[in-house]
């Protein structure tokens, strides 16, 4: 909420003395409804606040709440049919001349409404109405603040925000400011046109889930006014050269809820804000959502939670809603100096409200206080950014709001697990104590890097484990985290998490003796702390090994099963003070008369490439230092792979539903490398390949296909940015999916919009297909937004995978393409590596 000029204060005051719905605090503007039994009930005199507005203006925006047999508290989905039946039997009972709709909701038993004195009337006696309530019009509540809430001290540890989404509710977000690019991932706009008010959507519309539809400036808003919601934006999540928000690396849901009041004023409907609300509800499972920001409110105060009051029952309903998914709703408290009371939807008790301090942490004069105020946040001399490019300093409790929300997803991609209840304890437990002078209420002013380590305390830094200085152990060393109380020890021979063993749990002190672990293997360790609330992600890994006084044969020596079609690969576990490694073969399990590989080996793998099909072989390793080698390792026995000679495919005959202009580019390849996809291969490989290509299956269709995964390590990215139409929003592709790997939940395939996962699908035997298969997701979500689209393969580092792709399209038919023939056969395999 931002501190407005004298000029801009004064006519605003007029604006609202005039055209807002005035709210009388502690008083209630619901109606009763009829009484149950289906007779009409009489009006209870004590409640004619609504008709008495009616005796000043023609028509009046309300919200009413229907009656609906039988709703339960089951999942809003299912009750989204009963919600629309008794919305579409209650127009039919009223005449259009007295009931103008507004806004059907789709997950609260609620619908807005423009009625006349006559409808008014027929709304209170109906008997599908519980009740009505008013349409409230509300405004805007006018980069050192970081550093001040130590923001930069979590992004020091490695969170940023990376995965989370923060919803504005505002004037819009201007996308295109170089800090807030490629932060916006879905836009939507709700805007009425009213006796009192014009429609800021484009063309006019009152609700757009298009592109574009959240720019401040897209439709008629007055100049200067549709600044509010870049600046609140930024403060959550800009990532410019000179500004940074709080939440650096998360993105944004931009929603635009303000409607043009007068030639230079604006206001946000309730009803509109609902409906917002609504939309980042559907989006839930699309996007990682932590908070929702609303840097707005009424006029009005209120000195305790106003759940009840008349004008906030269907919004209540909605931000509940959206608490029981883990979306919390942040506001800020006004902008009016009130000390004992705050601004509505603030004042809501399952809403976190938030009031503004100074930069010497003071209480802003301006800020509305009050008992039950949550949080105080940095509000004054707040630099952020502005559409057209530029930045601005504005002080406010919008300005407070967005640090919190901003906060809010950095805490929810430090500890995702982390409850609604969770954070908001952790937030008003910790940072610094400020005292309101005004009226001696003490409340923190956030600060996150002091929260963190009360949801779970941060990983432990500096461990440092011995390279053989000792004989009998490994001695680990750490640094002591805030708030642990104790601490747990992981072990692998590989660095790789998932493959280590937990060595100790409740160690209560910084060093730990490992007296297990084998003379000379090379150790990965990794050290957790933990407190009541939880453990740390994994610390930094750090070598160690046990010293000795022979040098040891290595250990888990592992020769490939027939996973290559041109080699044996060889693996081991290294030996601390090795400097080489010999490699050994034979044709039976003996060491006698033994061939040893000339290679000069310094790593832990070896490639055999001289091995021959249809022979198994035996592989000893030596470790070798300059006092000498060691006894041979235990043996392991390998093989190449047999190659199909040749390929037997019957692919089915299609009946492609394709979008007639399809929005993805070179969706079948056809066009070979030509730019439309963006490839990325951790180990170099080229993804797009035609059928030429060395042990690739042929494509599904054509000349050209896709190849992701096929080596160790491996991570293959294919993206390109795609606009989802309503007209076609299901994506079909085809996959073939051929893996060696016989354990599954190691390598992965995954299907990402905008970095957010929308598919998994474990590559491993068991869900090898054996030839083509067609897949088809729903992207409705994304109608109308610009995204990106990518296709994803990770492989661990044994026992790989692979996966072909081909014709992908969007669509609008949301089965599987017909088959003519019953099945596809397929002989055959694929392999299971690919050539540089």
């Amino acid at each position: 909420m931002d501190t407005l000029t004298a000029r801009k204060l004064i006519i605003t005051k007029i604006i609202f003395a005039l055209m807002l719905l005035v709210l009388i605090s502690g008083s209630s503007g619901w109606m009763v409804s009829a009484q149950d039994g289906g007779g009409e009930g009489e009006v209870p005199d004590s409640d004619l606040a609504l008709l008495t507005k009616l005796d000043q203006q023609e028509r009046l925006r309300v919200i009413v709440q229907l009656k609906i047999p039988g709703l339960t508290n089951k999942t809003a989905e299912l009750n989204t049919p009963a919600i629309h039946t008794a919305q579409s039997d209650l127009l039919s009972t009223l005449s259009s001349n007295n009931v103008r709709l507004i806004h059907q909701y789709d997950y609260i038993p609620f619908m807005a409404v423009e009625v006349d004195r006559a409808g008014l009337e027929g709304l209170m006696r109906s008997p599908l109405v519980v009740g009505v309530e008013e349409d409230i019009l509300m405004k805007p509540l006018l980069s050192e603040s970081v550093p001040l809430i130590n923001a930069d001290d979590v992004w020091a540890a490695g969170y940023t925000g990376e995965g989370q989404m923060v919803a504005v509710l505002d004037t819009g977000v201007d996308k295109n400011h170089p800090a807030l690019a490629g932060k916006v991932v879905s836009e939507a706009c709700y805007s009425s046109t009213s006796s009192t008010t014009t429609s800021l959507c484009p063309g006019g519309v009152s609700a757009s889930i298009e592109t574009d539809s959240a720019l401040p400036y897209i439709s008629n808003c007055p100049s200067g006014e549709c600044d509010h919601g870049t600046h609140v934006a930024g403060i959550v999540a800009a990532n410019g050269a000179s500004v940074k928000g709080i939440a650096k690396d998360a993105k944004l849901i931009a929603i635009q809820v303000f409607s043009r009041v007068s030639s230079n004023s604006i206001g946000s409907w309730s009803s509109d804000q609902i409906k917002g609300l609504e939309r980042v509800y559907t989006l839930r499972n699309s996007y990682q959502i932590a908070a929702i920001n609303l840097s707005l409110g009424s006029e009005e105060a209120y000195t305790t939670t106003c759940d009840n009051l008349g004008s906030n029952i269907a919004y209540k309903a909605s931000v509940d809603k959206l608490r029981s998914v883990g979306i919390v709703t942040v506001a800020a408290s006004g902008n009016e100096h009130y000390i004992n009371a705050i601004s509505s939807p603030a004042c809501i008790s399952t809403i976190v409200s938030v009031g503004a301090t100074t930069d010497a942490d003071t209480v802003a004069n301006y800020s509305n206080s009050a008992s039950f105020l949550d949080l105080l946040a940095p509000g004054s001399s707040i630099n952020s950014t502005i559409p057209g490019g530029g930045y601005a300093i504005y002080n406010g409790t919008s300005m407070a709001a967005p640090h919190v929300a901003g906060a809010w997803a950095l805490l929810r991609s430090y500890d995702p697990s982390a409850t609604i209840d969770e954070i908001l304890y952790a937030l008003k437990n910790t940072g610094i104590p400020i005292n309101d002078s005004r009226n001696s209420i003490i409340l923190p002013r956030i600060d996150v890097f002091d929260t963190a380590p009360l949801l779970r305390p941060f990983k432990p830094t500096n461990l440092t484990a011995t390279d053989g200085t000792l004989l009998d152990k490994v001695n680990l060393m750490w640094t002591q985290s805030e708030y642990a109380t104790y601490y747990q020890v992981f072990r692998s021979p590989k660095n790789l998490p998932e493959t280590a063993n937990q060595l100790i749990t409740n160690h209560v002190v910084t060093n730990f003796d490992d007296t297990t672990a084998e003379p000379g293997i090379i150790y990965h360790y990794w050290v957790k702390a933990c407190s009541p609330a939880g453990c740390s992600d994994l610390s930094l890994s750090d070598e160690g090994w046990k010293g000795y006084t022979v040098v040891p044969p290595p250990s888990d020596v592992l020769a490939s099963d027939g996973e290559f079609q041109n080699k044996v690969r060889i693996t081991w576990n290294r030996i601390g003070g090795a400097e080489s490694y010999k490699v050994f073969r034979n044709f039976s399990d003996t060491t006698i008369g033994v061939y040893e590989f000339s290679d000069i080996i310094t790593g832990n793998s070896f490639d055999d490439f001289t091995a021959a099909l249809g022979n198994t072989y035996y592989y000893w390793i030596q470790a070798c230092n300059n006092s000498g080698c060691s006894e041979y390792s235990a043996s392991d026995s390998g093989y190449v792979q047999s190659m199909p000679t040749s390929w037997n495919i019957y692919l089915p005959l299609l009946n492609k539903n394709y979008a007639v202009v399809d929005p993805i580019k070179n969706g079948d390849f056809e066009l070979g490398r030509d730019g439309s996809w963006t490839e990325y291969s951790s180990n170099g490989f080229e993804l797009v390949i035609n059928k030429d290509y060395p042990y690739a299956p042929p494509p599904h269709s054509g000349s050209w296909e896709a190849w992701l995964g096929g080596d160790d390590y491996e991570v293959s990215r294919l993206s390109q940015v795609v606009t989802i139409s309503s007209a076609n929003p299901y994506l079909h592709f085809w996959y073939w999916i051929g893996s060696a790997d016989t354990y599954c939940d190691y390598d992965f395939f995954r299907l990402k919009i905008n970095n957010g996962e929308v598919l998994k699908l474990d590559l491993c035997t068991s869900t090898n297909t054996g030839g083509w298969r067609e897949r088809v997701v729903n992207l409705s979500a994304y109608n109308g937004t610009s995204v990106t689209l990518m296709f994803e393969v990770t492989n661990d580092f044994y026992l790989n995978s692979n996966f072909f792709l081909d014709d992908v399209s969007m669509s609008s038919v949301s089965t599987v393409s017909t088959a003519v023939v019953e099945e596809m056969q397929v002989m055959g395999d694929v392999t299971s590596r690919k050539v540089k």
